[in-house]
Order: C-alpha cells, then structure tokens, then sequence
C-alpha cells in the first residue's frame, strides 16, 4: 500500500539520531534543537514589547511577527 510505503520512507529518511536519548531526526537541525531539552540550563528568551518568555528564540521569533507586527492602515 502507498501508506505503507509512506511510512517506511519517512523513518528511512530519519538519519540523525539524538546520542542521548536515541530519537531519530531527519535533520542535524532538527537534531540540535532537541538536544536543548536534555540540558538544565536553560536560555530564556524575552519579548522586548511585553512579559511573554520563551525557551526558543525561533518562538520568540514567531511571536514577534504574530503579536507585534502592526501594519499601518
């Protein structure tokens, strides 16, 4: 079956694996970033225009862009 096929491709393709916990990523990126969740320390991102914090920037990225883009109308 194609959904068969779908799924044995997709764990094929999964070819970084975490050393510590031995999940497995399809990216060294995707890799990396979970590694951060093994660690106690922990980098907190602040938002510069209100309290909201985050332990990844690219989620204080997307809040900026979500929450504070304003658009002149």
């Amino acid at each position: 079956m194609l959904c068969d096929f779908v799924l044995v491709d997709a764990v094929r393709q999964q070819k970084f694996p975490c050393d510590i916990c031995g999940k497995l990523f399809t990216t060294k990126r995707r890799k990396e970033t979970h590694i951060v969740t093994h660690s106690d320390v922990r980098h907190i991102w602040k938002c510069d225009m209100c309290d909201h914090t985050f332990t990844r920037r690219d989620n204080l990225k997307r809040h900026m862009k979500i929450a504070h883009s304003h658009t002149p109308v």
